[in-house]
């Protein structure tokens, strides 16, 4: 009697769960419509990547090409920057010129490039490289990273790597910097496409979040194998948009609430595995990295970059790099140190990030030139760069002029001495591959 009096109550709580399992899968269905849904960011990704395959009006696939942001997609080395793809706004400015031996203004015709400008060599410059370091050049870097290296949100030429060629005299710096991307790119890149150049210094400028993004999409990741402790770049599981096409299918049946609950403990939990992953991957990447630049007679350094308003968990993994690079007896640039000794010399413009609504987003212009100047102390320090002169920073508008104000040059007008003041525009001549329009100021 007592079984047939539970069977009831088995079914009845079954058919409850049931009812309400159909119910929540409604809501997340109504509330996801028009949305792609997975158990993680990497399998809404490839749902992404499918649905935005090109075709033409009956749905046939026309090309597997990628052309976001002036991006491409590399057999081997993922997401990558798309090769003479312009990025610039035309400005047109009264300048000093000459007439009859006479200084005059003039009018003159500009580009202001903006962070998805590449070069004919997948560069994030305004010039071009030759294969070997010129002669008359002192130092030749070259420097990988995301999007601070990039400069997002500044001008092209106000990136950090752009102001730190204009800081160490005769010196070339060469960004391959990539959008959205992290340590697996600036790895994939150095030694597939940076050792080509030869460069004296190797540079991965390395924001705590890269650490997470080797673990990402497929269709946009290196493939990077780890054997016997040395890292290999092998072929992608997808090596084309056409071999995504033809491998990949979005699941038939799926339940959205099922995929929903996935997804959110996937965001809780997650995040903190892929940044010790990363960091251990890391760990592995420098003794390579460091192997590989010896072997080139150069040498790997490594920038660290800490984005605004850090988690706990961020600044957990900021120190834990720090503790990695000492403990790897690498060159390192700690941003977070050098900012903080010029809090208050820069009380009245503390900003070293972008205002972005309501909160905070890349450098700005000031961040970027302290970072561009942090970097090359601990190179002089290292005996890596010759020394040179320090300078206060202001500016004042985004796309307006940078000034550089030599320490010691109030002692030099008094002295009546030129203080040495340097002001930078973000600005290439029209046809030119002059870097930027800047002047010499006598005070």
């Amino acid at each position: 009697m007592r079984k047939r009096r539970v069977w009831p109550k088995v079914v009845l709580a079954g058919m409850t769960i049931l009812v309400v399992f159909l119910l929540a899968e409604i809501v997340f269905r109504i509330a996801y419509r028009g949305m792609q849904i997975g158990v993680d960011a990497n399998e809404i990704c490839l749902k992404e990547f499918w649905r935005q395959l090109p075709n033409d009006q009956d749905g046939r696939i026309t090309n597997f090409t990628y052309h976001y942001r002036n991006l491409r997609i590399d057999p081997l080395i993922g997401l990558t920057v798309m090769p003479n793809t312009t990025h610039a706004d035309p400005v047109e400015l009264v300048v000093p010129g000459t007439q009859n031996s006479r200084v005059v203004p003039v009018k003159k015709k500009f580009l202001l490039y903006r962070e998805f400008h590449h070069n004919a060599q997948g560069l994030s410059n305004v010039e071009s490289f030759s294969a070997r370091k010129p002669l008359n050049a002192s130092v030749r870097i070259a420097m990988f990273g995301d999007s601070f290296t990039c400069g997002s949100q500044v001008p092209l030429l106000f990136s950090f790597p752009a102001l730190l060629q204009e800081l160490i005299p005769q010196s070339e710096v060469l960004n391959f910097c990539v959008l959205s991307t992290g340590i697996e790119t600036m790895y994939a890149r150095y030694l597939l496409e940076g050792r080509n150049y030869s460069p004296d210094i190797v540079v991965f400028n390395v924001l705590v979040d890269d650490l997470a993004r080797p673990f990402g999409c497929p269709v946009l990741k290196p493939r990077l194998t780890l054997l016997n402790n040395t890292m290999y770049i092998g072929p992608r599981q997808y090596p084309t948009l056409k071999d995504f096409h033809e491998q990949y299918r979005p699941p038939v049946l799926e339940s959205y609430a099922l995929k929903s609950a996935a997804y959110a403990y996937s965001v809780s939990s997650k995040y903190r595995e892929d940044l010790q992953k990363g960091l251990e991957l890391f760990g592995v990447m420098i003794d390579d990295v460091s192997r590989v630049a010896r072997q080139d007679n150069a040498t790997f350094m490594v920038s660290l970059i800490q984005g605004p308003n850090p988690t706990p968990l961020d600044a957990e993994y900021y120190n834990k790099l720090k503790t990695l690079l000492s403990k790897k007896n690498v060159v390192f640039f700690d941003s977070l140190a050098y900012f903080e000794t010029k809090r208050q010399e820069y009380r009245n413009q503390s900003f070293w990030y972008i205002e972005e609504g309501q909160g905070l987003g890349h450098y700005s212009v000031i961040g970027n030139a302290l970072h561009a100047q942090g970097v090359k102390k601990t190179l002089e320090r290292a005996g890596l760069a010759r020394a040179g002169q320090e300078y206060r920073f202001t500016n004042f508008e985004n796309e307006g002029a940078l000034w550089l104000i030599p320490y010691q040059s109030d002692v030099r007008l008094l002295q009546g001495k030129d203080a040495g003041v340097r002001v930078l525009f973000p600005y290439a001549e029209l046809g030119a591959t002059k870097r930027t329009y800047s002047a010499q100021i006598e005070v």
